[in-house]
């Protein structure tokens, strides 16, 4: 659990928390109605976490004032942090809406994973389903994957799948 963001490392234990203590004290005690409400919420915002937002996928169209008389279509997807919550279904769903707007280029800058990138970095592997010329940078979560004992860190490793997935990636380069 040490690679989970706190965030969601709070969002489970308010969860699980609320799911297995709220019916004892329904039964042993009257809940104020400030606390039954507290339970919703946290449940509700577990639910959000794990249910609804992992299946969201957000097309936002854009224009640009053209420059040197040609038009560029650019996707951008990023914080993609495939882990225990995304896997490859949630990554396939994305290359095929992706694919269907048919960009020229495809930018993805970073936040890849939560969790250790042996663990879930194959999670990634539908990216190389993309018809487009994809470029990626690594974002702050992806510097994170640091591997215990190891002299690779985790960083190095997801760089080294993402390039075998045919994504180019831009450090320092232009």
């Amino acid at each position: 659990m040490k690679h989970l963001p706190w965030t969601v490392v709070v969002a489970e234990i308010l969860f699980w928390s609320v799911l297995f203590l709220l019916p004892l004290f329904l039964f042993v005690t009257d809940l104020s109605l400030e606390w039954t409400l507290f339970g919703v919420f946290c449940w509700g915002m577990w639910f959000w976490i794990h249910v609804i937002a992992p299946k969201l996928l957000i097309t936002r169209n854009v224009s640009l004032p053209k420059i040197a008389n040609y038009s560029l279509k650019i996707a951008l997807i990023s914080d993609l942090h495939a882990g225990p919550f995304k896997g490859e279904r949630y990554f396939e769903r994305i290359v095929r809406r992706i694919n269907k707007e048919k960009p020229d280029i495809i930018l993805i800058p970073g936040d890849f994973l939560l969790g250790t990138a042996e663990k879930y970095a194959e999670k990634l592997l539908p990216l190389k389903d993309l018809k487009a010329p994809t470029f990626f940078t690594l974002g702050n979560h992806d510097h994170w994957l640091s591997k215990p004992g190891g002299t690779e860190s985790g960083s190095v490793l997801l760089r080294k799948k993402l390039q075998e997935f045919g994504l180019q990636e831009l450090c320092n380069s232009a």
